[in-house]
């Protein structure tokens, strides 16, 4: 049997993003009102900044909206006026792309900025219902539609003889964003951890903050890890556990530990993976809170991002513990290292013999020659799969990947891979969209 000279990365995604396009379930007519968020296509193309003002101005026009009826950028660049008059919108958007084409530079004037703003949200509002009409249009429902209209930033759709309308408003709504980012490994932020965990326990002593008794192990037993990795996760010495306290019995006292549980073993061995901790779903928020503030985030590298899982950790048999993932953000503007614009053909496939869905995955050159150079410099490291900011896969790389082809599987039915498909073919949406009105009515 001859080797093939193109390797492929398996990606393990387990979520089940959507249900069916044609499951049988009725016959309705269905008429939908979406709103485009302009909000969210001014975040984009700051590249999700994080700088106060901006954030202030964009909860300020919140405000502003319900005094005013003047369009959301024009109200958006009162705001930020109001909040400082000093500081230059250009600082925020000067580095995406679609900006750069407005010729838009740090000397660039407010006024300047929020035109150039204002007409890539009207190309932002255009494009969507056409991305909405070919997802309908993939789906094999033509037919099905009978208007898709615009007016202003919403989108009214008019459908009849649909099986499922829960499914259409799913395929509607999606933004299905793909990226694909590099990370850091566990044993390379531990003693981070450490460190936080020590210095919040400071913090709780220094402003006397009442400590639970509770003598609950951090670490997950055996009955729940099971076979995680076939590789051997490098040991730590008994005295480098005694020293830094990989081995906790007393939670009460490490206050980050006791919600995001450490990935050692029993032994307090490393798992080697991009996951640095699980923690029950209703935890999720306070371990981010933990990590975001000021004088714990500055014990960790700058370029760090953190991302949950989609779904429960697989070997947890309880179901209830999600998985922290560090993510390295490697590219001068914080970006992922690969979007799902560089996809150019999207196919699913099953095997009669085998349960195995896979979506074979084909990238265009700039694709391609990003993914072999990335790979090539992140062999035995993992790479994680992110959808809609959720991690979904962080395969192990274990050789240099050319030809710009990935394979993903998964616990998908061929249906489910096919909705998913769609969703790439189609394009990511440039704002997140929401039903504000809909009417659905039983079909004759």
């Amino acid at each position: 049997m001859k080797t093939k000279k193109s390797i492929l990365i398996t990606i393990i995604l387990s979520a089940l993003l959507f249900e069916s396009c044609n499951s049988p379930k009725g016959n309705y007519n269905m008429n939908l009102t979406l709103e485009v968020s302009v909000e969210s296509i001014l975040k984009n193309l700051s590249h999700y900044n994080t700088y106060k003002t901006f954030l202030d101005a964009l909860e300020r026009t919140k405000e502003l909206q319900k005094q005013n009826q003047n369009d959301y950028v024009t109200l958006f660049g009162r705001a930020f006026q109001e909040i400082d008059s000093n500081q230059r919108l250009a600082a925020i958007f000067s580095l995406a792309p679609e900006m750069r084409a407005h010729n838009i530079n740090f000397e660039t004037t407010n006024d300047e900025v929020i035109a150039a703003l204002r007409d890539e949200v009207s190309k932002a509002i255009d494009i969507t219902p056409l991305i909405l009409k070919t997802r309908i249009s993939r789906c094999g429902l033509s037919r099905n539609l009978k208007k898709i209209e615009l007016i202003d930033n919403r989108i009214h759709v008019e459908m009849s003889g649909i099986d499922d309308p829960e499914r259409i408003k799913k395929l509607l709504t999606a933004s299905s964003k793909l990226e694909f980012w590099e990370t850091y490994e566990n044993e390379e932020l531990i003693r981070n951890l450490l460190l936080a965990n020590k210095l919040l326990r400071d913090m709780q002593i220094t402003t006397g903050t009442k400590k639970v008794e509770t003598t609950e192990q951090i670490f997950l037993e055996d009955t729940i890890i099971k076979n995680e990795s076939q590789s051997q996760p490098d040991f730590i010495e008994k005295d480098a556990i005694n020293e830094t306290g990989l081995v906790i019995q007393d939670t009460a006292h490490n206050p980050l530990f006791r919600i995001l549980r450490p990935r050692v073993d029993n032994h307090g061995q490393l798992w080697p993976s991009c996951i640095i901790g699980l923690a029950l779903g209703e935890d999720t928020a306070k371990v981010i809170s933990y990590l975001k503030m000021d004088t714990i985030r500055k014990l960790f590298p700058g370029n760090l991002k953190f991302y949950w899982s989609k779904n429960p950790h697989k070997y947890d048999v309880s179901k209830s513990l999600y998985e922290l993932h560090a993510i390295k953000r490697t590219t001068r503007d914080g970006s992922p290292i690969l979007s799902g614009n560089v996809i150019t053909s999207v196919k699913s496939s099953s095997n009669k013999r085998s349960s195995v869905v896979k979506i074979n995955l084909t990238m265009n050159r700039r694709g391609t020659v990003t993914w072999a150079r990335v790979t090539s410099n992140n062999i035995g490291r993992c790479i994680a799969i992110v959808v809609d900011d959720y991690v979904r896969s962080y395969p192990r790389v274990m050789t240099q990947i050319g030809g710009g082809k990935t394979q993903i599987t998964g616990d998908f039915t061929i249906e489910e891979a096919e909705d998913l498909a769609i969703i790439l073919k189609s394009g990511k949406l440039p704002a997140e969209i929401k039903i504000v009105e809909e009417q659905i009515t039983q079909g004759k």
